[in-house]
């Protein structure tokens, strides 16, 4: 699974007419074409076209991207109109912006500017420091959103505030009390990712955008257009000093593609050189919180019992301690998501057929349940083309 820095660019297969990106060939899939998928993609491209047509209509979508990668090839499959979604196209994708800040924070870990332990006192002090509650949140609390903040706060895509301390401190003043002790309590809020993402800020000295280009965005030649926003939006993006960490960030399937591979590898950059270490890509997939008590799961209202590892839900029934798959679903119907045990990594984006891109509410749930679906064909798949 290792990469080389002397390898050949990936090939990419896919379904349906040839299309030339770069230096990699990308064949697209529509069901008005005749067939050219490689042995054993048919039943996934099928299972793709017929949950999107369904829905298309229903839900305002407009084309359905999937990348299926393995450490062989890159895999693409599109169902509707393909200038909609494609590949390099940047997209506000909500909630899969979690993983990414998860793994920003585990590579500051890896390079000795944080610790798992570290607590939200003694990091950020003033009154931080003076709450009785949580003051004892460990970064590693928070990354598996067991903090005791177990409300979502307007601050954390307010453009007023100014900065991410800022933004925190409305958190820490206004959230409901009393606040659950650290570790006891699951909760599904992004008011939980802003505190950490504030004590990255604090043990690195940078800003968050800073701490994005030098440690994440550049190392794995995420693009340029790919960057963090207050208020992510297709046509008018807000940035500002007060990202929002939770589902602030821009970003193409390509770019989240890098990300996945990496994590694939076990830590190994495009390049072969180490990004991070195996344990600390191992972070993503334990819950040492297994036992907490559920304040908010949206999962669950979706009939689904996940639970977090971190920065990222663990794709398993029954809480456990550990799991093979991840996944960090979006609102906007952006959902990267990995198998380690059987090899392979995805993206699924859907794309938004208004005109401003926003999706209907009931996006996040389909595409939930579609990647679901898609998941034993995709292992079906992977295997037929190992």
């Amino acid at each position: 699974m290792a990469a080389s820095s002397s390898r050949a660019p990936l090939p990419a297969t896919s379904c349906g007419r040839l299309l030339r990106t770069g230096s990699a060939r990308t064949r697209t899939t529509r069901r008005t074409m005749p067939r050219s998928c490689p042995a054993g993609w048919e039943a996934l491209e099928d299972a793709l076209t017929s949950r999107y047509e369904e829905r298309a209509e229903e839900l305002g979508m407009r084309g359905a991207l999937l990348r299926v990668l393995t450490p062989q090839a890159t895999t693409t499959i599109t169902s509707g109109p393909v200038d909609a979604v494609y590949p390099t196209k940047i997209l506000p994708v909500a909630s899969a912006t979690k993983l990414v800040t998860g793994v920003l924070v585990l590579k500051l870990i890896d390079e000795g500017k944080m610790k798992f332990e570290d607590t939200v006192g003694e990091v950020l002090g003033g009154l931080f420091a003076e709450d009785p509650i949580l003051s004892f949140a460990t970064i590693d609390h928070l990354g598996s959103f067991v903090g005791g903040l177990n409300s979502f706060h307007p601050a954390v895509f307010s453009t007023e505030v100014g900065t991410l301390r800022a933004a925190c401190e409305k958190i820490v003043q206004e959230s409901p009390r009393p606040l659950e002790v650290p570790g006891s309590t699951f909760a599904y809020a992004g008011s939980q990712t802003h505190v950490l993402a504030l004590m990255a800020e604090e043990r690195a000295g940078m800003g968050w955008s800073d701490l994005f280009d030098k440690y994440l965005r550049t190392p794995l030649g995420l693009s340029e257009d790919c960057v963090y926003t207050t208020q992510p939006s297709p046509s008018r993006p807000v940035v500002s000093n007060n990202p929002m960490v939770s589902g602030g960030l821009m970003a193409s399937a390509e770019d989240f593609e890098r990300v996945l591979r990496m994590i694939l590898a076990g830590g190994e950059a495009e390049d072969g050189s180490r990004y991070l270490s195996t344990d600390l890509v191992g972070r993503l997939f334990r819950n040492p919180h297994a036992g907490a008590k559920v304040a908010s799961n949206p999962l669950e209202e979706m009939g689904l019992g996940y639970r977090y590892g971190f920065c990222c839900w663990m794709d398993a029934e029954g809480a456990p301690a550990e799991a093979d798959v991840i996944s960090s679903p979006g609102f906007n119907g952006f959902v990267p998501f990995l198998d380690r045990a059987n090899g392979y990594a995805a993206v699924l984006a859907l794309g938004s057929g208004r005109a401003d891109g926003v999706m209907d509410a009931e996006v996040w749930p389909f595409c939930v349940h579609l990647t679901n679906a898609l998941k034993p064909h995709i292992e079906r798949a992977v295997r037929n083309n190992a």
